[in-house]
């Protein structure tokens, strides 16, 4: 990128005006271009009304080309975006995870989202999953043992 700090208010180095920002992108002669933009077609750059002088006069010329497509495009797309937030169907699931998200979900004074975890009832299908469970304990102690800044930032974590 030619500004690392895009980001952030500073003072300008360069004010490209639009006659000079669009012969940046092409070369040849000095004459306005048509460039297609997601709003139709433009035309832009200088326009010089050649005279007999060697230099350009002073004329200045705006072109503008007005279409009710344009506002007929954003109509169908305002209605189809509507008809997408208004179509949205959901599955069984969804729905119960929807519910069950509305129910059990609430905000602590300080703003944060208190959620209850949606434990599985069937626990009959469960394995014995406590040796693995020791084992992957056993395994974080050693790596926060070697690595006393990531059991710092750990233990800091909430």
């Amino acid at each position: 990128m030619a500004d690392p700090n895009f980001n952030r208010n500073c003072e300008l180095d360069i004010l490209i005006g639009s006659d000079l920002f669009w012969n940046l992108f092409c070369t040849g002669p000095n004459l306005p271009i048509l460039r297609k933009t997601y709003f139709g077609w433009i035309i832009a750059g200088n326009l010089f009304i050649n005279t007999s002088s060697t230099k350009p006069n002073d004329t200045v010329a705006c072109l503008n080309i007005s279409q009710d497509i344009l506002s007929q495009q954003l109509v169908k797309f305002w209605n189809i975006e509507e008809m997408l937030c208004n179509q949205q169907k959901l599955s069984s699931s969804e729905e119960n995870c929807e519910n069950y998200f509305r129910e059990t979900t609430s905000r602590d004074k300080s703003g944060r989202f208190i959620v209850k975890i949606p434990f599985n009832k069937k626990l009959n299908k469960l394995s014995n999953s406590k040796d693995m469970a020791i084992t992957r304990l056993k395994s974080l102690e050693r790596k926060m043992s070697n690595n006393p800044d990531m059991k710092k930032d750990y233990i800091k974590f909430k």
